[in-house]
């Protein structure tokens, strides 16, 4: 997403989220990798801190 960090945060956590529940019901073997697709939320939340991190700090005004 390129709206804001906190939507990259927001949508990361919930796609991370929902990929580790698609892990854990995996019943077999030949299904998980289609399973760890959603894993690539941390993808957005890489790009949440990356984000933030240009952000300049306001914090010495």
């Amino acid at each position: 997403m390129c709206w804001s960090a906190t939507a990259d945060l927001v949508a990361g956590t919930a796609v991370a989220a929902v990929g580790l529940v698609c892990v854990a019901r995996v019943r077999r073997a030949r299904d998980l990798l289609v399973a760890t697709l959603p894993l690539l939320g941390v993808h957005q939340l890489m790009e949440a801190a990356v984000r933030d991190s240009r952000t300049p700090s306001r914090r010495g005004r």
